[in-house]
């Protein structure tokens, strides 16, 4: 069994109707990184209309996630605290940024990091230590949840002939399920 995996505790923020069993096409955070996501962007007052009856994104809900992660180092994409791809924001299980889909078809499944390092970060949120933030890939991460049957699937290497993307949870790949770095694992 490889061993060169990295074994993070995360957790997701989202609404109860939100699928958390697969932690896929989704920003995950550390627990400082957690804390910064609820202070600053879905508990903050400041600016909301007093008679709303939800949450930013209607964020009710967190989930903790243990997760063995290994990019595939041979990427010219993972190249963030070495072995990080960027960060890549999702939002309703699809790529925020359509640029960032050139990201997926060139390297497949990935899991990005953004770093904030005292004193840089946000001034909303002043913090004497490093939180982080990961953006986990999952299947079709181009279209969002609830189309991701769709032909219109990104697909490894972006040519119709290829599979579409997999997402990295090893489970639909091989078992056990340890990452290895290829693609859907």
């Amino acid at each position: 069994e490889t061993t060169d995996y990295a074994l993070i505790e995360m957790y997701a923020a989202g609404s109860a109707a939100d699928d958390f069993g697969a932690p896929e096409n989704l920003n995950v955070f550390d627990a400082a990184g957690l804390a910064k996501y609820l202070v600053t962007e879905v508990v903050v007052e400041s600016g909301k209309n007093p008679e709303r009856n939800a949450r930013y994104l209607g964020v009710d809900t967190v989930a903790k996630y243990h997760m063995r992660i290994l990019n595939p180092l041979k990427s010219i994409d993972v190249n963030v605290q070495a072995e990080f791809a960027p960060f890549v924001p999702f939002q309703h299980g699809a790529i925020v940024n359509e640029n960032d889909t050139g990201l997926f078809a060139r390297s497949g499944d990935l899991v990005g990091i953004q770093a904030y390092h005292p004193p840089a970060g946000d001034v909303r949120y002043p913090s004497e230590s490093t939180y982080y933030w990961w953006s986990l890939s999952g299947p079709c991460p181009n279209l969002p949840n609830g189309e991701k049957s769709s032909a219109k699937c990104l697909r490894y290497g972006n040519e119709s002939t290829s599979k579409t993307l997999a997402g990295g949870l090893c489970h639909r790949v091989k078992s056990p399920e340890v990452p290895d770095g290829t693609h859907g694992c």
